[in-house]
């Protein structure tokens, strides 16, 4: 990874926007946890309950986000099966696996994922909103793994928290109005475009582009959305993204793995 620009630069301001992780909420271990809906993070507080009354007692807004990666599709599990040389080669620019499905094994994770989640909002894990990706392996991921709370509270579809964008038809949506109806439940009025007018055949998003889209949409949460806990159902690259605006050690979030993190941004 590159060095990061100076902390006085306008590429600085352009890549992180103010925004951080506020310190002190979950805790990183290296050890896989398979029963816990973070894996990978350990909540610091007790319970639930006294992790919400923390959040709520700050006296600065915050959002708490829990990322939530789709499960394995079926590119993902192309990749592997063909390898990477391969597949960047002779396959991603096709459109073999324009916007991607989920795998059988990728929707019976989505599956083992909604129990743990159901149990974590039985012991009274916050959740207010869900966000979600327009392609079609994010729609398939959150209205499974969230399936309980359908009806319950709002599904939103958001362009921002898309993949990288460009070249590789995997990360190129389908019109909203052949995946609205396949998904009923989720709000898709946020997406100004019914065609994908984002993604380009000869030009992949950088890294540096990304990030950049990851400070707005951050931004666009910390300060349009009025809900404090909710979850992101996105991608590895901009998940990855995110975690860079937010100067966290870097981290490669696993097919339906929940990464959580609390976003501050400056007054």
């Amino acid at each position: 990874m590159s060095a990061s620009p100076p902390k006085d630069s306008a590429l600085y301001a352009a890549l992180h926007g103010g925004c951080h992780a506020a310190p002190g909420h979950f805790n990183y271990h290296s050890t896989p946890d398979p029963s816990s809906i973070f894996e990978h993070f350990q909540r610091t507080a007790a319970t639930w309950q006294e992790f919400e009354q923390a959040i709520r007692a700050m006296p600065r807004k915050v959002k708490v986000l829990y990322f939530l990666r789709h499960a394995e599709g079926e590119h993902n599990a192309a990749k592997i099966r063909l390898g990477a040389e391969v597949w960047f080669r002779d396959v991603a620019c096709t459109d073999q696996y324009l916007d991607a499905l989920l795998t059988t094994k990728g929707q019976a994770a989505a599956e083992s994922a909604s129990l743990k989640v159901q149990a974590e909002l039985q012991n009274g894990m916050p959740l207010e909103k869900v966000i979600v990706s327009p392609l079609r392996r994010t729609l398939q991921t959150a209205t499974t793994v969230f399936s309980h709370q359908i009806g319950r509270i709002p599904l939103v579809s958001m362009e921002l928290c898309r993949e990288t964008m460009g070249m590789h038809t995997c990360d190129k949506r389908s019109p909203i109005s052949v995946v609205k109806p396949l998904f009923p439940s989720v709000d898709f009025s946020l997406i100004q475009d019914d065609q994908d007018v984002l993604w380009r055949p000869d030009v992949r998003e950088s890294l540096d582009d990304i990030q950049a889209r990851a400070v707005t949409f951050l931004k666009q949460v910390y300060h349009d959305v009025p809900e404090t806990f909710i979850a992101v159902t996105s991608h590895v690259g901009f998940i990855g993204a995110c975690f860079r605006v937010l100067e966290l050690p870097e981290y490669r979030v696993s097919n339906c793995e929940i990464v959580p993190f609390v976003l501050e941004l400056p007054k």
